[in-house]
């Protein structure tokens, strides 16, 4: 069998008739696709419409308030470098033998709340606020490699499953305004890793192939949703995606622990060219969420993928991004069509 007729991208279109006020109550039609993950059946709606309205309901960042906040919560800022040494715990001897982990700017330490066996804190800078287009390659890359650090210092035998994220800004559910990843690793896999990883499994047995290849192969084909490569990284837009203009970064190998330093370097630049492209559109906060999947484990389809996504703009009145639709319905809704996006895209990922 083909990859042509392994990868299927699905969608069902419907059309909605209403009178609009504001055309005299003429009908007015409405197209929304339905759209369908390849692997994992995940649905998402396209309102195709919705652009007309996408301002409203992403809102306006009010930097003067963003400005406000950062002054305001950089005095007792713990993740800031004279708190930092003092103010967050560390691991026991026995996990990290200097409590904490340095690599360049980037600092690791526990979380004072842990959620898992393994839960850490990855500050990536020592500036205490920094814009989206400000996240370089070498933060992001020193923040992986001090986790890669870590891995390698605790026992990996056990069945474990790991994922570094990111919650930028209140609207994305950050708790605090200095950049800060979240490393967790725990023998129960998130609902979305165990998902993701029994679908890879299946498709593996099915076609004796790995997914993320054919659908990079499809989509460089296709060039609709393909956006560019840094390094051994490819990076593309999902076609039903979890959140919104969602970003997809595809490793060529899993296992962050003997990951090579050519695709960590990689993940650094694809980050933060993703980021800069946010930053260039005045998104003013975002999740970001590495999935490393079995963090020992030599299947072949076993592969590290980062995804990111915007949230609302942060604003006096801003309010939640999701609603039912995702909390209820487990269906993403979406303004701006992936296909869209990544011809946006393509300029912050290619001839530079």
């Amino acid at each position: 069998m083909t990859t042509r007729r392994v990868i299927r991208f699905e969608k069902v279109l419907e059309e909605a008739e209403i009178l609009t006020p504001s055309a005299g109550f003429k009908l007015d039609t409405h197209e929304i696709e339905h759209r369908r993950d390849p692997l994992t059946g995940h649905r998402s709606l396209v309102g195709l419409r919705l652009i007309e309205k996408y301002r409203s309901l992403m809102g306006e960042t009010d930097r003067e308030l963003v400005d406000k906040l950062v002054a305001s919560s950089a005095e007792k800022c713990f993740f800031c470098p004279d708190m930092v040494m003092s103010a967050t715990p560390m691991f026991s001897k026995s996990i990290v033998s200097s409590g904490r982990i340095a690599v360049g700017e980037s600092t690791l330490f526990p979380n004072l709340f842990p959620l898992s066996l393994y839960h850490a804190i990855i500050v990536p800078c020592k500036k205490h606020f920094l814009r989206p287009e400000e996240f370089t390659a070498g933060l992001i890359g020193d923040s992986l490699r001090a986790a890669q650090t870590f891995l390698r210092g605790i026992p990996l035998s056990k069945e474990l499953y790991g994922s570094i994220n990111c919650n930028y800004m209140p609207p994305a559910g950050a708790s605090a305004v200095h950049p800060h990843f979240q490393f967790i690793v725990s023998t129960v896999p998130s609902s979305y890793t165990e998902e993701t990883l029994n679908a890879l499994k299946l498709y593996y047995r099915q076609y004796q192939s790995v997914y993320w290849d054919d659908l990079v192969e499809v989509e460089k084909e296709k060039k609709e949703r393909y956006v560019g490569a840094t390094g051994p990284v490819q990076w593309l837009c999902t076609y039903s995606p979890r959140g919104m203009n969602e970003i997809l970064g595809v490793c060529p190998q899993g296992g962050l622990s003997k990951m090579e330093d050519r695709t960590i370097q990689g993940l650094g630049e694809g980050v933060s060219r993703a980021l800069k492209y946010y930053g260039s559109h005045n998104y003013s906060a975002f999740n970001m969420s590495m999935d490393l999947g079995r963090l020992e484990s030599d299947d072949p389809w076993n592969r590290l993928t980062v995804r990111l996504v915007t949230r609302q703009n942060f604003s006096a009145g801003y309010r939640a991004g999701e609603h039912f639709f995702q909390h209820m319905l487990a269906t993403n809704v979406v303004v701006v069509p992936p296909e869209v996006l990544a011809l946006e895209l393509k300029q912050y990922f290619v001839g530079e």
